[in-house]
């Protein structure tokens, strides 16, 4: 689920259900019954997080805890500490940063009683840098999820675990935050050597990956910006719908890239298409997955980039053949921006 194979996750979770529902347990041991429930449960919650269905994941990580809290046995409590890293992770994404940071502080120092290098602890510390990004420290962030790397390369983790380049990801953005475009093109670059052995992960994973995307064209190197973005594109429009929030977004990065090459006429095409999508508030449910603050920084740094193109057509042969009014349009997003962030301050 958590590596993108929704449809695969759905039907092994309800096989499992299925499997459930038909055999005798009355004679099963009552941990063994809570263990058996508590992995289905966990397993529905991670589909629902997957399919970016929030609320429900959360409620169904609380009642996998719940059962999970009955049993006494080593491994059955590991396995609880790991869904409390999920469940932070949900909160994460509903943009509940502060009750996040409290669940991981605590099982920071939970984990430290399975070895200070374990696999509960950089699954830990990861999400925690995860919840320093969001909150705009992005220092910290980088740090953290730096020393989370190393940690899952002490570990001997494969190259394509998902828990590394969850780490690997955190660090790249973290440093695209800053500015530090080669710093952040080089963490992927390491991801990509990594992964050398299993391409299929890399492009899954990192290829369409719109802080790379954003590295790539801010060191100008445009050309593979493009080529990534395409792919992802049609692989989020293949999984998704061409009318997904997702869609859309790496649309836009699109259109900045095809602006960059200087392709003006498919930038403004791309941009008027994605934007309509984006700045429509019934897509912009918690449902949708990124947290406000990291989508509202994203569509800050689409809209001025679309604004920017409008203002190089104004007056030019473009805008009259595009039928757009190119000062009126760019007035129009400035505002539309300017309504959101204050209507978001309010909410």
């Amino acid at each position: 689920a958590y590596a993108g194979e929704y449809e695969a996750a759905e039907e092994a979770a309800a096989t499992a259900s299925a499997l459930m529902n038909v055999l005798n347990t009355s004679n099963w041991r009552p941990d063994t019954v809570n263990l058996v429930n508590y992995l289905l449960l966990d397993a529905r919650a991670a589909v629902a997080q997957s399919r970016g269905r929030l609320v429900e994941a959360e409620t169904t990580y609380r009642r996998a805890l719940e059962l999970n809290h009955k049993m006494a046995f080593n491994r059955a409590v590991l396995w609880g500490r790991i869904t409390e890293v999920e469940l932070a992770g949900n909160l994460v994404r509903q943009s509940r940063l502060l009750e996040a940071e409290n669940i991981l502080r605590q099982l920071v120092q939970k984990a430290v009683a399975y070895g200070v290098q374990s696999p509960l602890a950089a699954k830990t510390f990861g999400r925690l840098s995860a919840v320093f990004y969001e909150q705009g420290r992005y220092r910290d962030a980088e740090t953290l999820a730096d020393a989370t790397v190393r940690l899952y390369e002490v570990l001997c983790a494969a190259p394509e675990s998902l828990g590394l380049a969850t780490a690997r990801d955190v660090l790249g953005k973290s440093l695209v935050a800053q500015g530090r475009w080669q710093d952040a093109i080089e963490t992927y670059e390491a991801a990509r050597k990594s992964m050398a052995n299993d391409p299929d992960s890399f492009s899954r994973l990192f290829a369409g990956n719109l802080y790379r995307a954003l590295a790539l064209l801010r060191a100008g190197r445009t050309a593979e910006a493009e080529a990534a973005l395409e792919t992802a594109l049609e692989r989020s429009r293949r999984r998704l719908g061409d009318k997904h929030y997702k869609s859309a977004e790496i649309q836009a990065f699109l259109a900045m890239a095809r602006a960059a090459r200087g392709d003006r006429a498919g930038a403004l095409d791309d941009f008027a298409q994605a934007t309509k999508i984006l700045l429509t508030r019934s897509r912009e449910s918690v449902d949708e997955g990124s947290t406000f603050r990291a989508r509202d920084s994203r569509l800050a740094l689409i809209l001025g980039a679309y604004v920017d193109l409008l203002a190089s057509i104004r007056g030019t042969a473009l805008e009259s053949a595009a039928g757009v009014d190119a000062g009126a349009e760019a007035f129009r997003l400035a505002e539309v921006a300017r309504a959101r962030s204050v209507q978001r301050a309010l909410s």
